[in-house]
């Protein structure tokens, strides 16, 4: 009995692809619980950009827009947002479309875990959750929630009904208890992280000849998440003009036009663009 193999569970991650760090931490969580058992059954859905309606199923195209293009009206959002007593508001404004789809959506994984990776997919998929089981007569279900902001962080990724909430940093852990979760929830375990950052060569030079960089330079790495945000530009010429003693790493994401306006520059230090 003692040796018999861990049972497969069946395990639901809910995410938006709003920025790649959300789907990155899933797909980082999904590769762990099948190296751990490779008969776990791992689901990923994007809840609000495929489970939702306008506008919020046009998230990503919105927050692109309105970061690069309109950063003080979406500073006033967020702000206005961030207030308790509004996003409870939106929940309960959401909830006669979105509690439907998501028990139709309990109904198709049955799962024994839910993880929610996204500060918009905490109260109501959680008390979606707990409606579906009492439907069904099923045992409880936990239900996890991952932050995937490193210090700051808006205040509805906390619902403190959860079994169970993972911050990055210590920073981040008051916080999660400033907002009403109790100690015994929160775990600080840093963010989830793919293996093939954990098991890196030894040998910087190395890696870098592959890379196509110079063996002998240190590399300055700039990135702005998966749609490549905010003032890159502006930061990538001024750590070039600067002159360092390195080259230039810069990371576009999605952000097809901004990889095209970099790649077509003259830098004054060597400079990929990526």
């Amino acid at each position: 009995m003692g040796n018999e193999a861990p049972a497969a569970l069946r395990l639901l991650l809910l995410f938006s692809n709003t920025g790649g760090g959300h789907r990155a931490a899933a797909e980082a969580l999904r590769q762990e619980f099948l190296r751990r058992n490779p008969h776990h059954q791992v689901f990923l859905e994007d809840i609000l950009l495929e489970r939702t309606f306008w506008p919020l199923s046009e998230g990503d195209r919105f927050y692109f827009w309105a970061v690069t293009q309109a950063p003080r009206f979406w500073k006033a959002l967020y702000t206005l947002v961030a207030q308790k007593p509004v996003y409870t508001l939106l929940h309960y404004a959401m909830a006669p479309v979105l509690m439907p789809r998501l028990q139709r959506l309990y109904d198709r994984y049955r799962p024994d875990l839910v993880v929610s990776l996204h500060p918009l997919l905490n109260h109501l998929p959680r008390r979606a959750l707990r409606r579906w089981e009492a439907r069904h007569g099923r045992p409880r279900v936990p239900f996890a929630t991952v932050i995937t902001d490193l210090t700051t962080f808006h205040p509805s990724w906390v619902d403190p009904e959860v079994d169970l909430i993972t911050v990055a940093t210590e920073e981040a852990q008051r916080t999660v208890w400033q907002l009403g979760a109790s100690p015994a929830k929160v775990r600080l375990l840093g963010l989830p992280v793919r293996a093939a950052f954990c098991n890196l060569p030894q040998d910087p030079a190395r890696v870098r000849r592959e890379l196509g960089l110079d063996p002998e330079r240190p590399v300055l790495l700039l990135m702005s998440g998966g749609q490549g945000m905010g003032p890159v530009e502006a930061i990538a010429t001024a750590l070039a003009a600067a002159r360092p003693p390195a080259q230039l790493v810069i990371v576009a994401g999605r952000n097809a036009a901004l990889q095209r306006r970099l790649s077509a520059r003259a830098w004054p230090v060597p400079t990929r663009v990526l």
